[in-house]
């Protein structure tokens, strides 16, 4: 994992939120000292479907920092084909070396686990 938004920190991302709210039943957890909110959003319309999930996970105890993850995904058409799918991560407060640090002791201890 080298950066905040690359495919190895979305892997440890999903991951680290499914094992602490499996299904994603739960609006707001706490897993691994941090607490994570999830939200949804979706528009629909004959043309175009838009659905957004939207995370942020604070830790809150030191380093303190806060992440905001959106992942975005668009339907087209009338057979509704997938036409653009993207996700991003940003700081909202805090130090990225320090979340990135708290990702990458996460994966690590999962790693470990048998």
């Amino acid at each position: 994992m080298k950066a905040l938004g690359d495919a190895s920190f979305f892997h440890a991302f999903e991951t680290i939120a499914d094992a602490g709210n499996p299904g994603h039943h739960q609006k707001s957890w706490r897993h691994e000292g941090a607490c994570w909110r999830r939200d949804r959003q979706s528009i629909s319309c004959a043309e175009y479907t838009l659905i957004a999930e939207v995370f942020t996970v604070a830790h809150e105890t030191r380093p303190k920092w806060t992440l905001l993850v959106v992942k975005e995904h668009w339907w087209a058409g009338e057979e509704k084909d997938a036409v653009r799918s993207q996700r991003w991560a940003r700081p909202i407060s805090g130090r990225r070396s320090d979340i990135l640090a708290w990702f990458r002791a996460r994966q690590n201890e999962a790693a470990q686990r048998p």
